[in-house]
């Protein structure tokens, strides 16, 4: 880059309220009006939801599991390669393992907190003080992967736990993550195998 051109820019980072109002950042609305035309084409068939459950017992898998706050993410993101999950022979059967890569989550409706189950705002009961806040036991957090239904009426509910931080690309405005699976999916009915049912 030429000596000149540097001299005459301040060389240095975005304050964080100048990122809010930077190039990239007013367009990001713009971003999931495209994202939602693609909902609108048809070429998105999985619906991904934030959910979050309680268990009845002193920690997660204890007592029975109860359905408290469902969030569906919207417009609706990019799910590939859930063609990588495969089942696992056990003892007792098989286990479904692998895992997908989730993308253009909007930057717009969600922040990190958000995608990793930390916004009291979501869940007003969960206890979230401290200096480095987690999902306390017995709660459960976890990603369901659904297809949209036109395959048929009754979808499975496939349980997923984020792999990795989620990550933001400041360019295309959007958060991408990796979820890998589990095996305590909610029965077709949306009841959980474990116990209790909602409603």
């Amino acid at each position: 880059m030429p000596t000149g051109f540097m001299q005459s820019v301040e060389v240095r980072p975005l304050r964080p309220g100048e990122a809010g109002e930077s190039l990239a950042s007013r367009l990001s609305p713009v971003a999931d009006r495209i994202r939602q035309l693609n909902t609108r084409f048809g070429v998105r068939p999985y619906r991904v939801f934030m959910t979050w459950t309680l268990w009845g017992g002193a920690e997660r898998g204890e007592g029975t599991e109860e359905l408290k706050q469902r969030v569906e993410l919207l417009p609706t993101p990019l799910v590939k390669s859930l063609d990588n999950i495969a089942f696992s022979p056990w003892h007792a059967g098989t286990l479904p393992v692998g895992s997908v890569r989730v993308s253009e989550v909007s930057a717009v409706a969600y922040g990190e907190d958000i995608l990793r189950g930390l916004d009291r705002r979501l869940i007003p009961g969960l206890d979230l003080s401290g200096a480095n806040p987690s999902i306390p036991e017995p709660w459960d957090f976890f990603y369901e992967i659904v297809e949209d239904r036109r395959g048929g009426e009754c979808p499975d509910r496939p349980r997923f736990r984020l792999a990795n931080v989620p990550f933001r690309l400041a360019e295309t405005q959007e958060w991408n993550f990796t979820l890998e699976r589990t095996s305590r999916e909610r029965t077709r009915r949306d009841t959980s195998v474990f116990g209790k049912e909602e409603g």
